[in-house]
């Protein structure tokens, strides 16, 4: 009997996790939130593996790819404009995770030019 109690808690709390954690991490995901950071490198050379162009900041590697989800077919446009605002203070709304083992970087779908004074050092 008491192994059975045990079985049915234990079940109970995987399952629990499961419906309660779904959701955590599909927010966490996609869910935009922003940063602001300072451009420092953004070629308009696309990475054809993974069919995207990468954008280096000063507060880390960002990603710029199609996004079905953010209706953003063509990451070209975008792109054009991060090029322009190189070497500048900027807000960049993202979505996603980095996980550098996997090479998966945050996705960038909007971009905003703010005063130096509002970029951290």
């Amino acid at each position: 009997m008491a192994l059975k109690i045990k079985k049915l808690l234990t079940h109970l709390l995987i399952g629990s996790t499961i419906f309660i954690g779904t959701p955590v991490f599909i927010e966490s995901y996609l869910i935009p939130d922003k940063t602001i950071t300072r451009i420092v490198r953004a070629p308009m050379i696309k990475d054809l593996q993974y069919n995207r162009y990468l954008i280096s900041t000063k507060s880390g590697i960002f990603a710029n790819t199609d996004s079905f989800f953010y209706q953003k077919p063509d990451p070209l446009n975008l792109q054009k404009e991060i090029k322009k605002l190189e070497d500048k203070c900027v807000e960049i709304t993202k979505y996603g995770w980095t996980v550098k083992s996997t090479s998966e970087y945050e996705n960038i779908i909007g971009i905003k030019e703010v005063p130096d004074s509002k970029c951290p050092k």
